[in-house]
């Protein structure tokens, strides 16, 4: 059989058939599959060798692109550490950029670009050079951008703020002229930090009933002038009066808000003998001592009134007291009234003599001519009042709650002085204000110590805001007397018509001059009330004063209190204060107090409870669900010390606040806690970076439904930070559940910052929320506060917001 010219045997065997190659048909088929491996193996050895070639040259752009971009991603990430580093310190080039931009007028033209700054092997950025430098051979360049844009602003009501992004673009070339490009941007946010409570040193919304605590001190250390960039521009203080206890006396003046609050002085502290001096121009370590006739009542007002403005007082050289007055005096008609009864004892006694039954018949005759309580028509009652205008003598001086009760125990016990006789008129002032189903003012009676407004040493003047007086007390009586009564009877004998002489011993004791508050009955019509001269000097008046008048605090004769002093009289004659906006403007404390928080503008004053921190949530850098949250986040351990990093306004939602294990904190912010309690312990601020090329660190701490509670065991507890307690939406702002407060816990408490609160108390009476016994509560502002060195921050965001990788050739 032929197949293909191939001769083959073919045998049939079982029914099939196969086909036999020759032996040489069989070697030329071996030699042709061996041909066949050698060629694909060729082949497979060209394609191989190809291949190696490319791509180990493929292989090599890759690692010098990765080599170029991990450069470049390095001096991004280099870029704006730096620039996080130094966008907040002055004098840095960055920092210049934007400096200016909470002071100037609104940024408009956006988006805008505040500052662009270029990095190259003129200016290097560090650690990217030096892995640049440690790569020899490829001769990598490197360049790098950073560019500030504002892209808007946030509308907020008071202090500026906007938001923007950081653009940092890098850009890396190796000499074969590879380059790889990376560009990124992350969120700016540009918040002005200063505050409307920033120049208070205390803001205080609602009525307080213990600033003046005798057994617990507050101290208020303003900051002292001569560190005031404005001349006579003060730290100020607002004690508000919301929620005042219901009285009388609101019916009186035209509502709660216009009662007044009072810092009680006491002459026997150092600070207030100052204060004194300066209001009266008096030097109560060298009192006018009371002479009265008593031996004992002279006695006991030594060193105890602080000031006697005269030793005694002719009462017939008192003007504007008419005898109609005199003829309603109750303490006249007592004395007449003996006499009468006198003289019907004498009229009715058997065996008397018949000139005594003579004379008491012509006094009772006397005596028919009165009607009802009306004496004036009756001629020995008119000698009475002579006698007593021709011999009174008129006594009073000054003193202070610490001279009238036991202050240091809390009982308010009356002390020995008040108790004298002569002294004793003022002891109706507690009965007067406290007493009755509807007493005129329960707060006047909370008498004490006035807190050390002024620092320790009294030498740092605070501006205060609110109806804020200064009081002290004035004791009155007319003194003791004996003379002879002489008066012209009808008739001495009943057999006579003419008119006999009469002359009697008569002696009159001393009258104490009893407080009367202003809802008595009795007040309009009582002469001792009525605001009249008693001598010629600058403290004599005609009318009743207004507040304003500070010169006038005399007027009526009985013991009072003297409460209409503001106490901005201590301040220079027409000072400065600094309202909203930086607007300087002269308040003349004669004028009376400043009932509302003046920062608000002259025009449209608004109630100071109305106040808050303002933040917008744009203009927040950071937020937080819990304060866990936070406190992992931002707590960092150094040196085995737990450090706080503030950076701009962060928020936290809501839970409990727990400082009190970190006692360091970095940086400019403020911390916004929507609702919960923050516990502090002693909490600093870090040193600052050794050259002085950093500012001090400064916390503003804002919670708008909770209080601050005080831990640790320092004493006292130091807080460098401005503490702010505003409840802004309570369910009930009057209970004080929903106010924000201060609870010291038993600890004396140093804030070095200002303190913001709903409430405010010393001491509290059913808990040791307050402080300890004797304790202390010193408040110092701090001028970091006040008058920031660098009044904005600017936060940069920690997540890319935009990121790009160009290898295709620069774009600088």
């Amino acid at each position: 059989m032929m197949i293909n010219n191939i001769i083959v045997n073919t045998e049939k065997m079982n029914n099939k058939t196969f086909i036999k190659f020759s032996p040489s048909f069989r070697s030329g088929f071996v030699m042709l599959i061996v041909f066949g491996v050698f060629l694909g193996l060729g082949i497979l050895a060209f394609t191989l060798a190809f291949m190696k070639t490319g791509t180990i040259e493929q292989l090599g752009k890759n690692i010098d692109q990765n080599r170029l971009a991990v450069i470049a991603h390095a001096a991004n990430n280099e870029a704006v550490a730096y620039f996080k580093t130094n966008v907040n310190i002055p004098g840095t080039r960055i920092f210049n950029c934007w400096k200016n931009m909470f002071d100037t007028p609104a940024i408009t033209d956006l988006p805008k670009s505040l500052g662009e700054f270029t990095f190259d092997d003129a200016d290097p950025l560090a650690n990217s050079k030096a892995i640049c430098d440690s790569i020899p051979g490829y001769g990598i360049k490197l360049k790098t951008r950073i560019n500030m844009i504002v892209t808007g602003k946030v509308n907020t009501k008071r202090a500026p703020a906007y938001i923007g992004h950081l653009e940092v673009k890098s850009q890396a070339v190796d000499r074969k002229g590879g380059v790889v490009e990376i560009k990124e941007r992350r969120d700016l946010k540009y918040v002005d930090l200063r505050d409307f409570f920033d120049k208070y040193i205390l803001y205080v919304k609602n009525h307080s009933f213990d600033y003046n605590q005798s057994q617990r001190r507050l101290i208020l250390t303003g900051i002292p002038k001569a560190k005031i960039n404005w001349d006579g521009v003060y730290s100020r203080a607002y004690l508000g009066n919301r929620f005042h206890p219901k009285t009388d006396e609101e019916n009186l003046i035209g509502g709660a808000d216009k009662l007044p609050l009072f810092f009680d002085l006491d002459h026997f502290r150092s600070d207030c003998v100052t204060f004194l001096k300066s209001l009266l121009n008096v030097d109560p370590l060298n009192p006018v001592y009371l002479d009265p006739t008593d031996v004992n009542a002279k006695n006991s007002a030594k060193n105890v009134t602080f000031w006697v403005k005269d030793p005694s007082i002719k009462f017939n050289s008192i003007s504007g007291i008419s005898r109609n007055e005199l003829y309603s005096y109750s303490h006249i008609k007592e004395h007449y009234l003996k006499i009468i009864k006198a003289a019907q004892d004498a009229a009715g006694t058997a065996g008397s003599d018949v000139k005594m039954k003579s004379v008491a018949g012509a006094i009772l005759d006397d005596y028919k001519n009165a009607s009802g309580g009306d004496y004036s028509g009756c001629s020995v009652f008119q000698a009475i009042v002579q006698t007593f205008i021709d011999n009174w003598k008129y006594f009073y001086g000054y003193t202070t709650a610490s001279a009238i009760w036991n202050l240091d125990d809390g009982s308010m016990s009356l002390k020995t002085f008040p108790k004298v006789t002569h002294f004793s008129g003022i002891t109706t002032y507690g009965a007067e204000m406290t007493g009755g189903a509807n007493p005129y003012n329960l707060e006047r009676y909370r008498v004490g110590r006035m807190p050390f407004i002024y620092g320790r040493n009294g030498d740092t003047p605070i501006l205060f805001e609110g109806n804020l007086f200064f009081r002290f007390f004035k004791v009155a009586f007319f003194d003791e007397f004996t003379t002879k009564l002489s008066a012209i009877l009808p008739g001495a004998f009943k057999s006579s018509a003419s008119p006999q002489d009469l002359e009697v011993d008569f002696f009159v004791s001393a009258i104490p001059l009893d407080f009367v508050s202003p809802k008595s009955s009795i007040a309009a019509a009582d002469f001792l009330r009525k605001y009249r001269p008693v001598d010629s000097t600058s403290w004599a008046v005609t009318a009743k004063p207004a507040l304003s008048s500070a010169d006038q605090i005399e007027g009526p004769l009985m013991s009072r209190p003297v409460d209409c002093l503001p106490v901005n009289r201590l301040l220079p004659a027409k000072p400065l204060r600094m309202i909203q906006g930086g607007t300087k403007a002269n308040y003349d404390p004669k004028n009376g107090p400043l009932p509302f928080p003046e920062q608000s503008g002259a025009a449209g004053m608004a109630e100071g409870s109305r106040f808050f921190p303002h933040f917008d949530l744009p203009a927040i850098a950071y937020f937080y669900k819990t304060p866990q949250d936070f406190v992992n986040e931002r707590v960092t351990l150094e040196n085995g010390k737990k450090i706080l990093n503030i950076d701009g306004k962060i928020f936290i939602e809501s839970g409990e606040l727990k400082l009190e294990d970190i006692n360091l904190y970095r940086g400019q912010g403020m911390i916004i806690l929507g609702k919960g309690n923050c516990t502090l312990a002693s909490l600093r601020r870090a040193p600052v970076v050794a050259g002085g090329t950093s500012v001090p660190a400064t916390l503003r701490i804002y919670l708008s439904g909770g209080s601050f509670v005080v831990a640790g065991n320092d004493n006292p507890v130091v807080i460098e930070a401005s503490l702010i307690a505003l409840f802004q939406s309570p369910p009930d702002p009057s209970k004080q559940d929903y106010q924000g407060k201060l609870l010291a816990k038993n600890h004396n408490v140093k804030i070095k910052g200002n303190l913001i609160v709903d409430f405010f108390f010393t001491e509290a009476s059913t808990t040791s929320t307050g402080l300890p016994l004797n304790g202390e509560l010193e408040i110092e502002h701090d001028e970091e506060i006040f008058s920031p060195r660098v009044p904005g921050r600017i936060s940069v965001g920690t997540v890319k917001t935009f990121f790009s990788m160009n290898a295709a050739g620069g774009s600088f």
